[in-house]
């Protein structure tokens, strides 16, 4: 099946058509954006382009239950900070809920299995970018807000060659935990310690009478601690404008920025910009 959907993909993006069509690839790169929807097998995703995509970073941002893709790539704060530093802004759409079709959100880990491959589907999101854009696909950074930001761990856990990066908060692993992840990664994890949507410590819930485990967030970076080969405290720990850090620099691979702010289940003043900043510290010649 995923060969199947692989060479549906292959096909739709024009790498198995005659070199004739590289034209008509370039119409459509030019015909989607902000505003009209880039289709591929799957879904689609919106986009917003810096002065000069080509060889540019790329920043997949994965919205939170309910987003919409159009909305997040419009000309808001954090779309423009990302453009102006060079990347790409690419904001996948999410599936609706089966039993609610106005929610849409992501097939993450939970126990419960959603339609779409969501691991399938953002791979083809990221080839896809690459061909079209002819972005950079060493520098990718996967990024996402709550249930986003779950979807983003998982994909990272699954596929952490085809990423560069990952920068997420108000959201990580569902339980029943993976065992084990493919590989380590750099990865920025930013929680609101008031958070009470998906709480630090984390928490059970039911939705329309199905139960669902929220895992614990620094459980969760347990895994990714032992994936990346750095299991002993933290290498600096700080405290600075409300924000508590510790970071993970001395991995064997990879590194972890953990972030702990004073707000609730949002996305702190400044996170992008953050972000953006922390990138370039791993990745110099980029942004």
């Amino acid at each position: 099946m995923q060969k199947l959907i692989l060479w549906g993909f292959l096909m739709m993006t024009g790498l198995l058509a005659p070199a004739a069509n590289a034209q008509s690839h370039a119409a459509t790169a030019r015909a989607c954006g902000p505003e009209t929807k880039c289709e591929i097998n799957g879904g689609y995703f919106h986009s917003a382009l810096p002065a000069a995509p080509k060889n540019a970073p790329v920043v997949i941002w994965l919205h939170g239950s309910s987003g919409r893709a159009e909305r997040a790539v419009r000309a808001n704060g954090m779309q423009r900070n990302f453009t102006k530093q060079g990347f790409v802004f690419v904001a996948p759409q999410g599936r609706p809920d089966p039993s609610r079709p106005e929610r849409r959100g992501w097939n993450v880990t939970d126990g419960h299995d959603q339609p779409r491959d969501d691991i399938a589907f953002l791979t083809a999101v990221i080839d896809d970018v690459v061909k079209r854009y002819g972005t950079d696909p060493s520098h990718v950074l996967l990024a996402g807000f709550s249930r986003g930001a779950s979807m983003a761990w998982d994909y990272a856990c699954a596929n952490p060659d085809k990423i560069a990066a990952v920068a997420a908060t108000a959201g990580g692993f569902w339980e029943p935990f993976k065992p084990e992840c493919a590989g380590p990664v750099h990865l920025f994890h930013t929680h609101g310690f008031k958070d009470q949507m998906v709480p630090l410590e984390g928490r059970k819930v039911s939705w329309r009478g199905v139960s669902f485990h929220q895992g614990n967030i620094l459980k969760g970076l347990d895994i990714w601690r032992e994936v990346n080969g750095c299991t002993g405290a933290a290498d600096s720990n700080s405290v600075k404008d409300n924000h508590w850090e510790k970071r993970w620099t001395s991995c064997n691979a990879g590194s972890i920025r953990l972030q702990i702010t004073p707000i609730g289940h949002g996305i702190p003043k400044g996170w992008s910009l953050d972000v953006i900043d922390w990138f370039g510290q791993i990745f110099p010649t980029q942004g």
